[in-house]
């Protein structure tokens, strides 16, 4: 059953696991991370505080007598410390890399689903790609963002031409997806790794393997590829 939280520090306790957010085109992982980040404070500090013990002052003296008061605590004032919770105070982990002009969900951990998210990315699963281009251009950063540095002519790409060349590289990927293994390709255990094992991971980091292409879209000069692909990077 849903339970509604209002208590700030119960609501911290539990801010922990592993949550998925899409992101956009032009924005980085790690300024989407920042952004997250700001929000779960903002959210937090909006909530009812922790209770703050009033300060005890004896005041008077032993002649006239004491008098016992209480007056507010300005030790853990918010005015004098700033907000309860801050972006420090909090991580937040991804379990893979998007560039910058790429678009997509990405999975992300906070405290300690941090550790989910490293788990993640240990297993190595297969990632689904839809890449958009456009024939007859090249741009110096290979994204739309780039600056044209080249262009041709594309009248004789035909769509069975590019499927072709799609089947001769996952062809070639599927080759090497063997030879990582360092098994012979006509072996009885490469046999058996494809058979028995399903899709092959490479044990070690190496080249993005592509294990199917396909053409989604062709109207040129756009075109779309869809690609099922392991794919090695650096968390960032």
């Amino acid at each position: 059953m849903a339970k509604l939280i209002n208590y700030a520090p119960e609501a911290w306790n539990h801010l922990h696991g592993i949550f998925c957010v899409y992101k956009p085109v032009d924005m980085s992982v790690r300024f989407m991370r920042n952004i997250i980040l700001g929000n779960l404070c903002r959210d937090l500090n909006e909530l009812q505080p922790r209770h703050v013990p009033p300060f005890v002052a004896i005041e008077g003296s032993i002649s006239e007598g004491l008098v016992v008061k209480q007056k507010e605590n300005f030790a853990a004032h918010q005015l004098v410390l700033g907000p309860h919770y801050q972006p420090k105070d909090l991580r937040i982990s991804w379990a893979q890399h998007l560039h910058k002009d790429v678009s997509g969900v990405c999975i992300m951990g906070v405290n300690r689903g941090c550790e989910g998210t490293h788990r993640v990315r240990e297993s190595r699963l297969i990632r689904t790609y839809m890449v958009s281009g456009k024939f007859g251009c090249a741009t110096d950063n290979l994204f739309h963002t780039g600056k044209v540095v080249e262009k041709s002519r594309f009248a004789h790409v035909t769509k069975g031409k590019i499927v072709r060349a799609l089947m001769s590289i996952q062809a070639a990927h599927q080759r090497a997806s063997i030879e990582f293994l360092g098994l012979d390709i006509h072996s009885q255990e490469a046999y058996e790794a494809l058979s028995c094992s399903g899709l092959v991971r490479p044990g070690e980091k190496s080249s993005p393997v592509l294990y199917a292409l396909s053409i989604k879209e062709f109207n040129p000069p756009d075109f779309t590829l869809g690609k099922f692909a392991l794919i090695f990077c650096n968390v960032g």
